[in-house]
């Protein structure tokens, strides 16, 4: 818990970068056999949504939804709904706009630069990443206060390091400020505040070639730990 807690302290002191389940602004994502640990950020896009049948059909633009309620593309208006689809509010589809999600299939790239032990020789530069992952979501309680995704991707190597290697993931998304009631103020930026926690399992292992590194180092797979700090604007 302290960890935790000062992971998050330090996150909420950074300036914000991208708005997110949506966009991770801040993520952490632990060493490898190697590299790392590693800091991200990344895009994350709900690109189908399965309608939460406690909205009301009258209700699936409205702003002014209960607080168990996530808020529709539909729902901002003008130049509103653009910085909602950029921020990743509701479905991305334009058939899907009107629609309040329970559950989602999702996408997400995001982007991994290695802090830490960079096996690479003096002047090479940092090691980087990218991923690519599609993941199943669902909420867990009535309140949407924690979300359960699952599913798997693949991470490949930027520049000298050209890998491609595929992993599984199981990640939870918290969101502690979820029940508070929406208003035009705090309340509604807290509601955005997430945090999401989880594992990669990438079975099929590096080497040290993988990330033009010189040696004999070799791993058969890896089990890492990663967590960020997320805007979801569905609940704004």
């Amino acid at each position: 818990m302290r960890r935790l807690g000062i992971v998050i302290l330090c996150s909420a002191a950074m300036q914000l970068l991208i708005p997110s389940p949506a966009h991770a602004w801040w993520g952490w994502l632990d060493e490898l056999s190697g590299p790392g640990p590693w800091m991200s950020f990344d895009l994350r896009y709900r690109i189908y949504c399965v309608q939460d049948d406690k909205v009301a059909a009258s209700d699936r633009k409205s702003s002014n939804l209960a607080p168990d309620g996530m808020r529709s593309l539909d729902s901002f208006t003008g130049l509103g709904k653009g910085f909602a689809a950029l921020g990743g509010v509701g479905c991305v589809l334009p058939t899907q706009w009107d629609r309040n999600p329970r559950a989602s299939v999702n996408f997400s790239q995001g982007f991994f630069v290695a802090v830490a032990n960079n096996p690479r020789p003096e002047g090479e530069g940092r090691l980087a990443m990218v991923k690519y992952e599609f993941t199943g979501s669902t909420f867990l309680d009535s309140g949407k206060i924690f979300e359960l995704n699952a599913g798997g991707g693949w991470l490949q190597g930027l520049g000298k390091s050209e890998f491609t290697r595929g992993y599984w993931t199981v990640t939870g998304d918290i969101s502690p400020y979820a029940a508070l009631v929406r208003d035009s103020g705090k309340h509604s930026l807290l509601r955005t505040i997430t945090v999401n926690i989880g594992v990669i399992v990438v079975p099929k292992g590096f080497t040290a070639s993988d990330f033009a590194a010189p040696g004999p180092f070799r791993s058969d797979g890896e089990i890492l730990k990663t967590i960020s700090i997320t805007l979801d604007f569905s609940r704004y």
